[in-house]
Protein backbone atom coordinates (compact mmCIF):
# COMPACT_ATOMS: atom_id res chain seq x y z
CA UNK A 1 0.00 0.00 0.00
CA UNK A 2 2.82 2.27 0.96
CA UNK A 3 5.11 1.88 -2.19
CA UNK A 4 1.88 2.19 -4.81
CA UNK A 5 0.88 5.50 -3.28
CA UNK A 6 4.45 6.78 -2.61
CA UNK A 7 5.61 5.41 -6.73
CA UNK A 8 1.72 7.28 -7.87
CA UNK A 9 2.90 10.49 -6.16
CA UNK A 10 6.81 10.88 -6.75
CA UNK A 11 6.05 9.18 -10.67
CA UNK A 12 2.92 10.83 -11.71
CA UNK A 13 2.51 13.94 -9.45
CA UNK A 14 6.61 14.62 -9.06
CA UNK A 15 5.51 14.82 -5.13
CA UNK A 16 8.20 14.05 -3.03
CA UNK A 17 8.42 11.87 -0.18
CA UNK A 18 10.24 11.61 3.38
CA UNK A 19 9.95 7.76 4.06
CA UNK A 20 10.83 9.24 8.03
CA UNK A 21 8.18 11.06 8.36
CA UNK A 22 5.21 9.24 6.17
CA UNK A 23 3.69 6.01 6.66
CA UNK A 24 0.42 4.51 6.65
CA UNK A 25 -1.14 4.54 10.68
CA UNK A 26 -3.55 4.53 13.04
CA UNK A 27 -4.91 7.57 13.24
CA UNK A 28 -4.70 7.69 17.10
CA UNK A 29 -0.65 7.36 16.02
CA UNK A 30 -0.19 10.50 13.57
CA UNK A 31 0.91 13.68 15.03
CA UNK A 32 -0.49 16.86 12.94
CA UNK A 33 1.21 20.13 13.01
CA UNK A 34 0.08 20.74 16.54
CA UNK A 35 -3.20 18.24 16.55
CA UNK A 36 -3.36 14.80 16.69
CA UNK A 37 -6.77 12.70 17.01
CA UNK A 38 -8.25 10.48 20.23
CA UNK A 39 -10.84 8.16 19.85
CA UNK A 40 -13.43 8.60 22.18
CA UNK A 41 -15.91 5.62 24.15
CA UNK A 42 -18.37 6.92 21.69
CA UNK A 43 -16.44 5.81 18.72
CA UNK A 44 -15.62 9.28 17.62
CA UNK A 45 -12.51 11.14 16.96
CA UNK A 46 -11.94 14.67 18.62
CA UNK A 47 -9.09 16.60 17.88
CA UNK A 48 -6.39 16.91 20.58
CA UNK A 49 -3.43 19.21 20.81
CA UNK A 50 -0.29 16.59 20.06
CA UNK A 51 1.69 15.37 23.06
CA UNK A 52 4.92 17.73 21.77
CA UNK A 53 2.58 20.96 21.73
CA UNK A 54 1.55 20.79 25.34
CA UNK A 55 4.93 19.87 26.62
CA UNK A 56 5.93 23.09 24.54
CA UNK A 57 3.34 25.15 25.80
CA UNK A 58 3.66 24.14 29.91
CA UNK A 59 7.31 24.75 29.22
CA UNK A 60 6.33 28.25 27.62
CA UNK A 61 4.43 28.96 30.64
CA UNK A 62 7.00 28.09 33.44
CA UNK A 63 9.49 30.29 31.18
CA UNK A 64 6.89 33.16 31.26
CA UNK A 65 6.35 32.67 35.33
CA UNK A 66 10.12 32.63 36.70
CA UNK A 67 10.67 31.96 40.51
CA UNK A 68 12.48 35.11 40.54
CA UNK A 69 10.93 37.46 38.59
CA UNK A 70 11.73 40.66 38.38
CA UNK A 71 9.37 42.49 37.59
CA UNK A 72 5.42 43.69 38.94
CA UNK A 73 3.01 40.84 38.92
CA UNK A 74 0.97 43.16 36.32
CA UNK A 75 3.74 43.15 33.92
CA UNK A 76 3.39 38.90 34.26
CA UNK A 77 -0.17 39.03 33.57
CA UNK A 78 -0.02 41.48 30.33
CA UNK A 79 2.71 39.14 28.81
CA UNK A 80 0.73 36.01 29.85
CA UNK A 81 -2.42 37.36 28.67
CA UNK A 82 -1.11 38.21 25.18
CA UNK A 83 0.31 34.87 24.43
CA UNK A 84 -3.14 32.67 25.72
CA UNK A 85 -5.16 34.48 23.82
CA UNK A 86 -2.59 33.86 20.59
CA UNK A 87 -2.66 30.20 21.65
CA UNK A 88 -5.93 30.10 21.63
CA UNK A 89 -6.62 31.49 18.48
CA UNK A 90 -4.68 29.45 16.83
CA UNK A 91 -5.76 26.02 18.73
CA UNK A 92 -9.44 26.84 18.56
CA UNK A 93 -9.83 24.11 16.38
CA UNK A 94 -9.03 21.53 19.27
CA UNK A 95 -12.66 19.51 20.08
CA UNK A 96 -14.44 20.32 23.47
CA UNK A 97 -13.09 16.83 24.84
CA UNK A 98 -9.50 18.28 24.73
CA UNK A 99 -10.47 21.72 25.76
CA UNK A 100 -11.17 20.14 29.76
CA UNK A 101 -7.65 18.93 29.80
CA UNK A 102 -6.42 22.91 29.69
CA UNK A 103 -8.13 23.58 32.76
CA UNK A 104 -5.15 22.53 34.54
CA UNK A 105 -3.09 24.05 32.91
CA UNK A 106 -5.28 27.07 33.77
CA UNK A 107 -4.67 26.06 37.39
CA UNK A 108 -1.16 25.57 36.95
CA UNK A 109 -0.70 28.89 35.82
CA UNK A 110 -2.51 30.65 38.86
CA UNK A 111 -0.29 28.78 41.16
CA UNK A 112 2.69 29.88 39.72
CA UNK A 113 1.53 33.55 40.09
CA UNK A 114 0.85 32.95 43.71
CA UNK A 115 3.95 31.38 43.73
CA UNK A 116 5.69 34.35 42.52
CA UNK A 117 4.05 36.78 45.01
CA UNK A 118 4.62 35.02 48.03
CA UNK A 119 8.47 35.13 46.35
CA UNK A 120 8.09 38.97 45.44
CA UNK A 121 7.17 39.44 49.75
CA UNK A 122 10.33 37.62 50.61
CA UNK A 123 9.82 38.05 54.14
CA UNK A 124 6.90 36.29 56.25
CA UNK A 125 5.33 39.55 57.81
CA UNK A 126 5.53 41.41 54.49
CA UNK A 127 3.18 38.41 53.03
CA UNK A 128 1.27 38.10 56.21
CA UNK A 129 0.29 42.23 56.15
CA UNK A 130 -0.21 41.63 52.01
CA UNK A 131 -2.80 39.33 52.44
CA UNK A 132 -4.39 40.92 54.84
CA UNK A 133 -4.98 44.12 53.07
CA UNK A 134 -6.31 41.25 50.05
CA UNK A 135 -8.91 40.35 52.67
CA UNK A 136 -7.96 37.49 54.23
CA UNK A 137 -8.20 36.34 57.89
CA UNK A 138 -5.60 37.02 59.93
CA UNK A 139 -5.53 33.34 61.17
CA UNK A 140 -5.13 32.45 57.15
CA UNK A 141 -2.91 34.77 56.64
CA UNK A 142 -0.89 34.10 59.56
CA UNK A 143 -1.14 30.11 58.87
CA UNK A 144 -0.05 31.02 54.79
CA UNK A 145 2.72 33.12 55.80
CA UNK A 146 4.28 31.78 58.80
CA UNK A 147 4.37 27.83 57.62
CA UNK A 148 7.18 25.86 57.58
CA UNK A 149 6.68 24.55 54.01
CA UNK A 150 8.07 25.64 51.11
CA UNK A 151 6.86 28.49 48.43
CA UNK A 152 5.33 25.69 45.99
CA UNK A 153 3.67 24.85 49.34
CA UNK A 154 2.08 27.57 50.47
CA UNK A 155 1.03 28.88 47.22
CA UNK A 156 -1.50 26.22 47.88
CA UNK A 157 -2.45 27.26 50.71
CA UNK A 158 -5.95 28.67 51.72
CA UNK A 159 -4.55 32.00 52.44
CA UNK A 160 -3.43 32.81 49.08
CA UNK A 161 -6.56 31.35 47.32
CA UNK A 162 -8.85 34.26 49.20
CA UNK A 163 -6.33 36.64 48.82
CA UNK A 164 -5.75 35.53 44.96
CA UNK A 165 -9.31 33.91 44.12
CA UNK A 166 -10.10 32.72 40.56
CA UNK A 167 -12.17 35.81 40.02
CA UNK A 168 -9.62 38.14 40.04
CA UNK A 169 -7.38 36.24 37.47
CA UNK A 170 -10.69 36.53 35.40
CA UNK A 171 -10.29 40.19 35.41
CA UNK A 172 -6.57 40.19 34.73
CA UNK A 173 -5.60 37.47 32.97
CA UNK A 174 -7.85 35.52 29.64
CA UNK A 175 -8.14 31.67 30.45
CA UNK A 176 -7.08 29.16 27.92
CA UNK A 177 -10.78 27.36 28.77
CA UNK A 178 -12.95 30.28 28.31
CA UNK A 179 -10.99 31.94 25.74
CA UNK A 180 -11.78 28.28 23.80
CA UNK A 181 -15.42 28.70 23.99
CA UNK A 182 -15.24 32.68 23.56
CA UNK A 183 -14.25 30.94 20.26
CA UNK A 184 -16.00 28.29 19.80
CA UNK A 185 -19.54 28.69 21.42
CA UNK A 186 -21.72 29.50 18.29
CA UNK A 187 -20.88 26.00 16.92
CA UNK A 188 -19.32 24.36 19.43
CA UNK A 189 -16.57 21.73 17.66
CA UNK A 190 -17.45 18.67 16.84
CA UNK A 191 -15.23 15.20 17.20
CA UNK A 192 -14.28 14.12 13.58
CA UNK A 193 -16.79 11.52 12.20
CA UNK A 194 -15.18 7.78 11.80
CA UNK A 195 -15.70 7.58 7.63
CA UNK A 196 -14.51 11.31 6.87
CA UNK A 197 -11.76 10.55 9.43
CA UNK A 198 -10.49 7.21 7.16
CA UNK A 199 -10.59 8.97 4.27
CA UNK A 200 -8.24 11.98 5.28
CA UNK A 201 -6.03 9.73 6.97
CA UNK A 202 -5.69 7.67 3.34
CA UNK A 203 -4.35 10.90 2.63
CA UNK A 204 -1.58 11.62 5.34
CA UNK A 205 1.13 10.02 3.49
CA UNK A 206 1.30 12.46 0.90
CA UNK A 207 -0.36 15.43 2.59
CA UNK A 208 0.90 15.82 6.25
CA UNK A 209 4.62 14.38 7.51
CA UNK A 210 4.54 13.23 10.51
CA UNK A 211 4.97 16.17 13.21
Amino acid sequence: MVWRCQRFLEKRLRLFINPEKSAVRRPQEVHFPGFRFCRNKAGQWPIHLSRKTEKRIQALLKEMTPRNWGQSLRACLRALDRYLKGCVSYYRQCSEDAVRNWKQMDAHVRRRLRAMVIRQKKRPRYLYRHLLRRGVSDRKAAQTAWSSRGVWHRSARKGMHLGYRIDWFTKHLVSLTTEWYRHNLPSLVSPVSEPLLNLFASEIPSKEPDA
